[in-house]
């Protein structure tokens, strides 16, 4: 008897909970399959290569990568659709009348790329929208003045003179073959240290930023990857796969470093300040004048 009560009991609301469960599955494929029927209407006028109905050009990334694209791009001189799986595609520009009529219009940024990137980078100026992207275009635009950016010059030919001092010593002692992708990295880094944040850290010459470098192209791999695997797309499949684990790991080794530039920039500016030497200097870095900029729009 007391068996059969419990059965009763639990059987209601177990039951209510399963045809709630299966409610929101239903609605959940009805939307993906709206957004699909949507993305093949507005897609309809651009031919692109075959696709799979499931994987969709998957395998163009697995198998050929870029020298694949580039075959697509001579076939299709304009733009294409590139499906990511059954539900969401890109739309592959470069043709320059078809990127200004796109670019003139006001629509929203997408989302889907930069929330992928939105645990690493934070929310700045390249993922926001609405008034919080004003509030921080405001800021920057003091620093991202023509004349602002011409006292830079001089520190990014020095930057470059540093990598191309480099090569001709490496092509000097070894083949002359030269893998140039990490030392754009490290030009591109010493450039930021110096020009954003006025630190000079010899990042291209010592090696205290090596670890650092490796984790960001590591991390870009992994984001790239999770964009072309759709099955990624899901947070909490990602969150819970090997390459997920490995992106948190990177995360804890980015943070601390990106925390400690940042700190080293506000110090370096609090010392001169109190030294009275901002004035003396041939140019103000971009952080400087940031920070400027938010005491003065915090005064009114």
């Amino acid at each position: 008897m007391e068996s059969s009560w419990l059965e009763t009991h639990w059987a209601r609301p177990l039951h209510l909970a399963l045809v709630f469960c299966l409610a929101l599955g239903l609605l959940q494929a009805v939307k993906l399959y709206l957004q699909r029927q949507r993305l093949l209407r507005d897609l309809r006028p651009f031919p692109s290569p075959p696709s799979h109905w499931f994987y969709g050009h998957q395998k163009i990334i697995q198998n050929g990568g870029m020298e694949t694209l580039g075959e697509i791009t001579d076939k299709y001189p304009r733009a294409f659709p590139f499906w990511l799986g059954p539900f969401q595609a890109f739309f592959f520009i470069y043709d320059p009348d078809y990127a200004k009529t796109l670019l003139s219009r006001p629509d929203p940024k997408s989302n889907f790329l930069y929330k992928f990137m939105d645990p690493v980078v934070g929310k700045g100026l390249l993922n926001l929208n609405g008034p919080k992207w004003f509030q921080h275009r405001r800021l920057l635009t003091p620093g991202l003045h023509l004349n602002a950016l011409k006292s830079h010059v001089e520190i990014m030919a020095h930057s470059v003179n540093t990598m191309l001092g480099k090569w001709e010593r490496i092509c000097g002692t070894e083949d002359t073959l030269l893998e140039i992708s990490a030392h754009v990295t490290l030009l591109t880094l010493d450039i930021i240290m110096k020009c954003v944040f006025g630190l000079e850290t010899n990042c291209q010459i010592n090696s205290t930023y090596d670890h650092y470098v490796k984790a960001v192209n590591e991390g870009s791999n992994l984001i790239f990857y999770r964009v072309y695997n759709f099955l990624y797309h899901h947070d909490i499949i990602f969150k819970f796969s090997p390459k997920g684990h490995r992106f948190l790991e990177l995360r804890k080794i980015l943070h601390p470093y990106t925390a400690k530039i940042i700190q080293a920039g506000k110090n370096s500016l609090m010392n001169e300040n109190q030294q009275g030497n901002t004035q003396k200097r041939k140019y103000r870095n971009i952080f400087d004048i940031a920070l400027s900029a938010q005491v003065s729009l915090s005064s009114f």
